[in-house]
């Protein structure tokens, strides 16, 4: 399969959602709801890669950015290279501790700030005494509940190579010396600007910052535990994976 991406739009989305509508084969309703928000947006799946190519083009004739990618390309983001202990030694940026993985920093040509929101269902455990003719009977009563969990995330993508993952929660900031604060939150933001100053030719991006990806699938935890695990959702990683390949062309508009 490969998706096609709208990434920018080039006249406004009133006066082109009907000839984009015709290119794609949906409903204008459907260009409108998906275009109306934060770029860019996987927008079609095909078989055919030159059926993909050859409506890309045409939405490029209009003055859109639209490219197309195996969808396969898009790299889960469990299994992306995860930044826990991150430090640079001379122009290199390793992942954990100075061992390989590592990048030369010259190659870093985009760097996303997002935050990733996903659905928590918390299973829980509790003990209740219900009384009976008998006397007092201590049953085991198991509740749920569901939570919205907003998580921010950093990913490096490469000149050559998968892209690297930087979670808020699982992250520990010794590379930042001196500079660490008391909390994740501000440990993150600081570890963010930590890479810019040392990345300065990479697109910096945190566009899904403010309106962060929502997740359709749900994350199931059980009792006080962290809902740290990230939720597999293909829409999300493909979205993520389309404003890296934008970026990376050096094409990243306003938001460059």
């Amino acid at each position: 399969m490969h998706c096609l991406a709208v990434c920018e739009l080039g006249a406004p989305l009133e006066q082109e959602q009907e000839p984009v509508a015709s290119l794609l084969g949906v409903a204008a309703y459907d260009v409108r709801v998906r275009l109306s928000g934060v770029l860019p947006r996987v927008m079609k799946q095909y078989d055919d890669a030159h059926a993909a190519i050859a409506v890309a083009e045409q939405l490029r004739s209009r003055g859109h950015g639209a490219i197309v990618f195996p969808a396969a390309d898009a790299v889960a983001l469990a299994r992306m290279t995860l930044m826990r202990r991150f430090d640079v030694a001379g122009d290199r940026l390793f992942a954990n501790d100075r061992k390989p993985p590592g990048h030369a920093l010259d190659d870093l040509v985009a760097l996303v700030h997002a935050a990733l929101d996903v659905r928590v269902t918390r299973t829980a455990r509790d003990v209740a005494y219900r009384s009976t003719g008998r006397g007092t009977v201590r049953e085991s009563v198991q509740y749920k509940s569901t939570e919205q969990a907003v998580e921010r995330v950093a990913l490096l993508f490469w000149r050559e190579g998968g892209p690297w993952l930087l979670r808020q929660s699982e992250a520990r900031y010794v590379a930042l010396g001196a500079q660490v604060r008391p909390t994740v939150h501000e440990n993150f933001q600081l570890a963010v600007e930590w890479l810019r100053a040392r990345a300065r030719n990479a697109v910096y991006d945190d566009r899904f910052l403010a309106s962060p990806l929502r997740s359709a699938r749900t994350v199931e935890t059980r009792d006080s535990e962290s809902a740290g695990a990230l939720s597999h959702d293909r829409v999300v990683e493909q979205t993520l994976h389309a404003l890296g390949t934008w970026l990376a062309r050096g094409r990243g508009g306003p938001y460059r």
